[in-house]
Formats: C-alpha cells, sequence, structure tokens
C-alpha cells in the first residue's frame, strides 16, 4: 500500500512540477466565468506528442487571473527582459499568427503572457487533449485539479470524442496545431 502511495505521490508531483522542467506555455485564449472568475489559457509545446494517426496529444493548462497577476508582478522584471528578447529575435506567438493580430501592443502583450505562464507554477487545472485535426474532435484523456488548500484531484477519461465548437478556445488551439 505504501508503494502505491509513493508511486502515485511521485506522479504528481512530476505533473505539478513540469513548468520548472522545461514546460514552455504558449497563449491561445481565456473565458470568464461569473463564479470562477478569469481563467487564461496555455498548452505546452514541450508536451505536443504528434502520434501516427495524425492526432495531436496535448497538455493544457488554465491559470485564474489572481495568480497569473501575482506571478507577473513577482517576476516582473525578469519576465519584461525575457519577453524584449523573443521579440528582438523576431519571435510571434503562435496565436497571434492564426488570429492575425498585427497590432504590437497586442504582440508584446501575448509573448509577456507566455513569459509569465512559464513562471506561474499553480494552476487552476491542467487537461491532457487529444486533437483529431482531420474530423476537428477533441477528447480528454486527463484532467488534474488543484484545490486551494493544496490536494489534488484527477480524473481520467479517454473515449468520448466531441466535435470542436467553432469560434472556441479549442478551435483556437487547433488552428494553432492543426497546420
Amino acid at each position: 500500500m505504501k508503494k502505491l502511495f509513493f508511486i502515485t505521490l511521485f506522479i504528481f508531483m512530476g505533473l505539478i512540477c513540469t513548468e520548472t522542467n522545461g514546460a514552455d506555455w504558449k497563449f491561445f485564449g481565456g473565458e470568464t466565468i461569473k463564479k470562477g472568475g478569469e481563467k487564461i489559457f496555455f498548452y505546452d509545446t514541450e508536451s505536443l506528442d504528434y502520434l501516427s494517426n495524425e492526432n495531436i496529444r496535448v497538455w493544457i493548462k488554465a491559470i485564474t487571473k489572481a495568480e497569473f497577476d501575482m506571478a507577473a508582478e513577482k517576476n516582473k522584471d525578469q519576465i519584461i527582459k525575457e519577453a524584449g528578447k523573443k521579440i528582438a529575435n523576431g519571435y510571434f506567438p503562435p496565436y497571434i499568427l492564426v488570429e492575425q493580430i498585427n497590432d504590437f501592443d497586442d504582440i508584446v502583450d501575448v509573448v509577456v503572457w507566455e513569459e509569465t505562464a512559464n513562471r506561474t507554477l499553480s494552476s487552476l487545472m491542467k487537461m491532457f487533449f487529444e486533437i483529431n485535426c482531420k474530423e476537428k474532435k477533441l477528447r480528454t484523456l486527463s484532467i488534474i485539479y488543484f484545490k486551494n488548500d493544496g490536494g489534488i484531484e484527477s480524473k481520467d477519461e479517454s473515449d468520448k470524442w466531441e466535435y470542436i465548437s467553432p469560434e472556441s478556445n479549442i478551435e483556437t488551439i487547433h488552428k494553432i496545431l492543426c497546420k
């Protein structure tokens, strides 16, 4: 029983510490929910898995606006420095390219958001998705909820495919990943 507990603990610690082990979070959307406030969504380019059937698996995280703002304030100097380097080297966030945004201030904002996400250790949740690019479908493989008390709740689902809704955050990530 103890062995199972420690194996589970190591797996969850690995999931929590992804940010410190080279995750590269890219912005793809957000939403406002009355009860839950604002959430900002990112996908991890380091976790992308291109399957032989041309589907793509990817980890996504949702960060509350409050957590995001705290991380931005705490790491402001580092974030501005790294975002400036990226922009000076010609980096354009995938979101900007897909949504065809040309305003320089908007481009800078998205790069700053991505740098902030790379420094945000806490998330509201992480989700592991599989995207069927050809059929424009998505299925959730795993969801991990991070509770305010430090607890973790997870749930695995892998059989239900759903069509991707037009004009949704998931459609945006589909456009970014399924070129």
